[in-house]
């Protein structure tokens, strides 16, 4: 119940917070302590507490790693390489995805294997080593397209559409949002990936020099953020805004700017990819 309602964003969730822990302490049960302790993660993820995070999903691993299930125990640990990513840490998260990718490949857990490979893509890109992040994202694409996982395949793409800006590639970032978009409404809700796809798209339709139509998408994506509550796409949002000249309201770029760096000091972050516009 605590995961099914973090997951719809709804306050209720906090009505079964940690309730099963105490109960799998008295059990002796560690993989559902582990599991617990991880939902824990999640719930404070998602409400932009990525330090208060951190210890949960800690002892989530740990707990994990004591009953002998790895590949749960891996999954813990991207988590934790995903914060580290998303806040610049990107050395720590490379280091961190790459034992989970051994694990997963020991393992034989084709999802996890494709799931750290894209992350490391992510990670390269984010590092500007553009050759490397468009292999490890397409390995990715094609692992979880045979895998018949549509959720992650339509990350992935995203993925790349964001690799294309930061190379500054506008017209073949603009070339995937069709596609995207499509499959985005197919699969309902996913706020996230809208979000990312509309920043993306303002971002490479400046690159393209057509600034009206770039902060149309940029405000949509902000939109959206809020509208789903997700602090990390809101601060990318606001710095997308912030970082595109001309044509704002009086005053919009400098709130803008502030609240994005409220967010990003609070999260935590230390850094986060340049779009280059020029």
């Amino acid at each position: 119940m605590h995961l099914a309602y973090t997951h719809l964003g709804s306050e209720e969730g906090a009505e079964f917070r940690g309730l099963g822990l105490p109960l799998y302490e008295e059990l002796g049960d560690l993989t559902r302590q582990g599991h617990v302790l991880n939902n824990m993660g999640i719930e404070s993820y998602y409400d932009g507490e990525w330090d208060a995070a951190v210890e949960p999903y800690e002892r989530s691993r740990q707990a994990l790693e004591k009953a002998g299930v790895v590949d749960a125990a891996a999954d813990v640990t991207y988590n934790i390489a995903e914060i580290l990513s998303d806040q610049g840490r990107l050395d720590e998260a490379e280091k961190l995805t790459r034992e989970i990718l051994e694990t997963y490949r020991a393992a034989r857990y084709p999802v996890g294997e494709a799931l750290a490979i894209g992350n490391l893509g992510r990670i390269a890109s984010r590092a500007g080593r553009f050759t490397e992040a468009a292999e490890l994202l397409e390995d990715a694409l094609q692992g979880f397209t045979d895998l018949g996982d549509e959720r992650f395949t339509l990350e992935m793409e995203c993925r790349l559409m964001e690799l294309c800006v930061l190379m500054m590639a506008p017209d073949e970032a603009l070339r995937r949002v069709g596609g995207i978009l499509e499959r985005i409404r197919k699969m309902g809700n996913v706020p996230a990936l809208l979000c990312m796809v509309r920043r993306l798209q303002g971002y490479a339709l400046a690159q393209s020099g057509d600034p009206d139509a770039a902060r149309d998408r940029i405000r949509e994506s902000i939109r959206v953020a809020r509208e789903s509550k997700t602090p990390y796409e809101i601060a990318l949002s606001l710095q997308a805004l912030a970082t595109i000249p001309d044509g704002w309201l009086p005053g919009e770029v400098d709130a803008a700017r502030s609240e994005s760096n409220e967010i990003l000091d609070r999260l935590g972050v230390l850094a986060t990819p340049r779009v280059p516009l020029s």
